[in-house]
Formats: C-alpha cells, structure tokens, sequence
C-alpha cells in the first residue's frame, strides 16, 4: 500500500480539493469513466450521447451533473446517477471501465486541441493581424491560416487522414509553432489547469478509486496509449457497435509541442507533470494485477 499512501501525500501537498471532474457516461453493459482527451469523441458515438461531465465531491463522493442544456439527456444522466448509487452501495451489476492515458501524451493533444481554439474565427482577425505581424507574417498569411483552421478539426476525418504538418510546405507550420509556443508559456503559467482539456486526471482517479468501494472485479483498466485497440476489442465482446473513425489530432503537430515543452519548458513540464506521472504508474500497477 506504499504506492498509495505516496499519492495521498502528493494529492496533500498539491493542495487536494474537495471535488474533482469525470466524464462519466454508460450504455445496459458498461459504465465508462474517462476525460477530456481519452476518447471522449469515441464515447460519445458508443453511447450516442454527449459528453457528459460530472463533479465528484470529496470525501462523500456525491456527484453533481454539469448541465449542457440538452433536454433529450435527461434520463440518460438519471441512469448514470443510479449507476453512480449502485457503485457506492456494492450492488452495480455492470462492467466499470476506466479509461487513461500517458500523461505527456495527453497533455500534448489537450495543447494542440486548445491552441487551435485559441486561434478562434474570423472575429480575431485584427488581434492575430497584430501579432503575427510582430512576428515577422503578414495579413495573407493569417489568412491562409484562418483557411487552414476550419479544415483541421479533429472530426474532419478526410482531411485528419490526409495532412501531415511534417510534410506541410506553406507557413503553417512556422506559424503553428508560435501558436503552440504562446499557448504553452501561459499554460504552465496557471496554478489551476482543470478547465483545460489537461485537466488532472490519474492522480482524481487514485483518489476516486480509494474513497469508493468498488468491486474490482468488475472494473477494467484501459491504457490508450499503450493498448490502443484494447477499448474497440471490448466493446466487440459485448456486442457494442465500434465507431469507423477514431478523432485524432495526431497529424497536427505533435512533434513541434513535444519539441517546446521538452527543449524550452523541461523545469515547468516537470512542475506539471509530477503528479500525474505518480497516479499514471499506480494506474498501471491496478491494470496489471
């Protein structure tokens, strides 16, 4: 138990909050227990819902629902808090599947997803005008950007499938790197990241599964990164439909933020990552056993 009580310190010392937040959402065979950046996209195609997030209070591990105003959700999140009151209570009968990644890697895809937010519409113009003209670009090149940017969502799956930023030779990638670099330097900057799609996850998860008695029999651990096919091989087992595509930001410059954060920020990503790196190891300690 010395791994554990080694979290506990951590989560302590890393100021422990008295909620954390989960993706939680379900189907008849399975509850599923994840967050942002590990097949929330996925998930929501196997449940045919949307995300749904929730808090976990902390120690009485009530949970309270963020409400997106989606009427048709309604008894669908119902069944998620009877799920949650049958996990407590020792009486759940379905499998509990709880889905995590490397936590670089994650953090890697949380940047690229939220720097592409951060470029925004053509309502940002002017601001982008004047900053990247500090930099050396010009209005078209922005433009050529903006352009760029409608069609590198993770769920155009033609365009995901076909670009790669290694083999890009416009401005974009100069320009991407800038982008990803502002982002980063004041990403490291917050003492809070849960509103990010980095929101602490594996560390909540150790917590989460030492304050709740769960019958571990039925729970199931799923490393993403390690074991990619692991999640679409179960939901085959259990007769569940497997989503044709899988959302991906992978071709959209990873290498360039791994180059940043490793090369320029290796004392910050540390400061971030501790935490995280200790609850991902006892995660892959459960998964073995």
């Amino acid at each position: 138990m010395e791994e554990i009580h080694v979290a506990h310190e951590k989560l302590y010392s890393d100021n422990l909050k008295n909620f954390y937040n989960f993706n939680f959402s379900h189907t008849p065979k399975v509850f599923f227990i994840n967050n942002p950046k590990i097949a929330s996209r996925y998930l929501t195609e196997v449940c045919n819902k949307n995300t749904t997030r929730f808090s976990v209070d902390f120690p009485s591990t009530d949970i309270t629902y963020y409400s997106t105003g989606e009427t048709d959700n309604q008894s669908y999140v119902e069944e998620i808090f009877r799920d949650w009151d049958n996990i407590r209570n020792g009486t759940n009968k379905k499998d509990i599947i709880i889905l995590y990644r490397d936590p670089l890697k994650r953090l890697v895809s949380a940047i690229i997803q939220d720097s592409l937010g951060m470029i925004g519409t053509d309502s940002k113009k002017p601001l982008l005008y004047s900053t990247f003209k500090l930099l050396g670009f010009s209005e078209s090149d922005v433009d050529l950007l903006l352009k760029w940017h409608i069609m590198a969502h993770p769920s155009d799956f033609d365009f995901v499938k076909r670009y790669s930023m290694t083999n890009d030779d416009t401005i974009i990638p100069s320009m991407m790197k800038h982008v990803y670099r502002i982002y980063i330097e004041n990403f490291l900057k917050r003492s809070d990241w849960q509103a990010t799609h980095a929101s602490p996850h594996t560390l909540p998860l150790v917590y989460l599964l030492n304050s709740v008695k769960f019958d571990m029999n039925k729970v199931k651990f799923i490393d993403l990164d390690e074991s990619p096919y692991k999640l679409e091989e179960y939901l085959k087992t259990i007769e569940i439909k497997v989503p044709k595509n899988k959302h991906s930001n992978n071709m959209l410059g990873p290498q360039m933020v791994y180059d940043i954060l490793l090369n320029e920020c290796d004392y910050e990503l540390r400061n971030v990552l501790h935490g995280e790196l200790i609850g991902y190891n006892i995660l892959k300690s459960y998964e073995r056993n």
